[in-house]
């Protein structure tokens, strides 16, 4: 499988978990619930959030037929994808656009290995646990005993170790990012990774390409993607959202 094609995969396999196949997807669902970078990026074959926004934008395009929508859209996105130098943020413009994941692309995938690691990226702030196993889709068993009212082993499980907070927290986490860069609370965020349990350790993530942030310095820029993180965006259009916002400027969205 290429890029693309394990992209598509983890798009399929989230939304079969949650039971959303059977429903219209959104744009931004894909980037935030579905298939955001952090978690793609498990997958192999994304290096960058860069490489991640371009293989998304080709799928949402209707490259290979997996995704239908609107016909606008596709083509600007294809007219976009075609010039030498693509201005990927132009996805985020359609979070609200509506797709169809083509049924036999589905089909594909669901006949196939459905084993996936479906745990949300780590949010900033929150303790990365390593050596998390995922759950067969069939045959295995858990020796966590399975909630009453949960869904049934045919999908993909994480089986639960810790708690983590969804990725639509993200605004949320960028916040208290945002406040920790005073030293008192680098020294108490020093103090809690102190008395926290083994194998456990928290480390700062950059909110839009989710790769790692350096530690014990006043960090305004990721290094990686080159955002800035002292400025609040809107979820759903990236426009700059000034202190005390409660809804965007720009597309109207609660903050």
């Amino acid at each position: 499988m290429d890029a693309l094609d394990l992209l598509f995969r983890r798009i399929v396999l989230a939304a079969h978990a949650s039971g959303a196949l059977e429903q219209p997807l959104t744009v931004g669902d894909l980037l935030d619930s579905f298939a955001p970078y952090g978690a793609a990026r498990r997958d192999g074959a994304l290096d960058t959030h860069d490489d991640y926004l371009h293989t998304l934008m080709r799928l949402v395009s209707g490259e290979r037929d997996r995704f239908f929508g609107d016909d606008l859209m596709q083509d600007d996105l294809k007219a976009e994808l075609a010039t030498p130098n693509p201005d990927l943020t132009v996805l985020r413009t359609y979070a609200h656009t509506k797709l169809r994941i083509s049924t036999a692309g589905v089909s594909d995938i669901l006949a196939g290995d459905t084993t996936i690691d479906l745990r949300p990226p780590t949010p900033i702030g929150s303790p990365r646990v390593s050596g998390a196993r995922v759950a067969p889709p069939s045959g295995g068993h858990s020796a966590t005993p399975t909630p009453a009212g949960s869904r049934p082993s045919t999908a993909p499980i994480v089986e639960p170790i810790t708690e983590l907070r969804p990725s639509g927290a993200i605004p949320e986490a960028f916040a208290a990012y945002a406040s920790s860069l005073s030293a008192a609370a680098a020294e108490g965020l020093a103090a809690a990774q102190a008395a926290g349990p083994s194998g456990v350790t928290a480390e700062p993530e950059c909110p839009y390409c989710a790769q790692a942030l350096p530690k014990g310095r006043t960090t305004k820029f990721c290094p990686s993607c080159g955002q800035n993180l002292l400025v609040r965006r809107c979820p759903g259009c990236s426009a700059e959202i000034e202190s005390g916002w409660k809804f965007c400027v720009t597309c109207g969205r609660k903050a």
